[in-house]
């Protein structure tokens, strides 16, 4: 795994290196909340290809989901593999979703916060 943390769009190809960091960043969160947490439900083959998937590393160790709605941006998830801990992975994914969020001219984003990660729309 090297230190290249630039960030670029995730393409076809990268579809089963997303769903493995998104499996592994929230494994951990079933026997907690007892269900699968939805970023591992998604369907990454299509939000890749509807420009929704951003990736890190080489392999991919960080995978970033914006979803534009008509009246704010939803961060949708933010995985960073295990092995990544430390590297400053998700402190990069979130200073890049704040330069989406101002560059799109959103007055809101919308997160996934609930306690559960396993309710859409959760924000509690």
């Amino acid at each position: 795994m090297t230190d290249d943390m630039s960030i670029r769009p995730a393409t076809a190809a990268d579809v089963p290196r997303v769903k493995a960091v998104t499996d592994a960043a929230y494994h951990h969160y079933i026997e907690r909340i007892g269900v699968v947490p939805v970023p591992m439900e998604a369907d990454h083959g299509a939000n890749v290809a509807a420009g929704r998937v951003f990736v890190t590393g080489d392999p991919v160790s960080g995978v970033l989901v914006l979803v534009p709605e008509a009246d704010h941006l939803f961060l949708d998830s933010i995985a960073v593999h295990p092995d990544a801990h430390g590297r400053g992975v998700f402190n990069g994914w979130l200073f890049s979703a704040y330069y989406c969020i101002r560059a799109c001219r959103c007055v809101s984003v919308g997160l996934r916060c609930s306690g559960r990660l396993g309710v859409r729309g959760g924000n509690g």
